[in-house]
C-alpha cells in the first residue's frame, strides 16, 4: 500500500486487469525485521587494491542478504548510474524461494527524488547474477 507523503491517505491504484499482476512465482512466507546497519558505497574509479579492501571491509560490517536502501554490494560489480541509489535488493534466497540466474539479485534503482515523492513507475529494476 503506498500512502501519500504528508498527507496520511492511501494512494488509489491504477485501474487494470489483475491479470496485469499475476506473478509466476509464489515466494514463502517471512517474518521480517528491519534493523540500521553500516553499508559503504563502491565508487566507480578504484584501483584493484582499493576495491578488494572495500570488499573486504563490506564482508567484515556483514551487508545482508536482503537490503532496504543503503548501499549494496553488486554481484558482477556493476552499480548503477551515478544519479541512482538503490531502494530494495534481494538476493537469491532458497527458503524464501526466490531464486534465478546462477546466485542471482534484483536491484531496484531510482533518483533520490523519484523514490521520495513515491514515483515508483521511474523506478527501474537491475538484475545481476554470478
Amino acid at each position: 500500500m503506498h500512502v501519500l507523503p504528508d498527507t496520511g491517505r492511501s494512494a488509489t491504484p491504477p485501474q487494470e486487469s489483475s491479470e496485469d499482476r499475476v506473478v509466476p512465482v509464489e515466494l514463502n512466507e517471512r517474518r521480517v525485521r528491519f534493523e540500521p546497519v553500516l553499508t559503504v558505497p563502491f565508487p566507480r574509479d578504484l584501483e584493484h587494491e582499493q576495491a578488494m579492501a572495500l570488499s573486504e571491509l563490506s564482508y567484515e560490517l556483514r551487508t545482508p542478504q536482503h537490503l532496504l536502501l543503503g548501499h549494496p554490494v553488486y554481484v558482477q560489480d556493476n552499480p548503477p548510474e551515478d544519479n541512482q541509489i538503490s531502494l530494495l535488493q534481494l538476493n537469491w534466497d532458497e527458503p524464501l524461494g526466490l531464486t534465478f540466474g546462477d546466485g542471482g539479485q534484483i536491484t531496484l534503482h531510482g533518483a533520490p527524488d523519484d523514490i521520495r515523492g513515491g514515483h515508483w513507475e521511474r523506478i527501474t529494476a537491475q538484475t545481476d547474477d554470478s
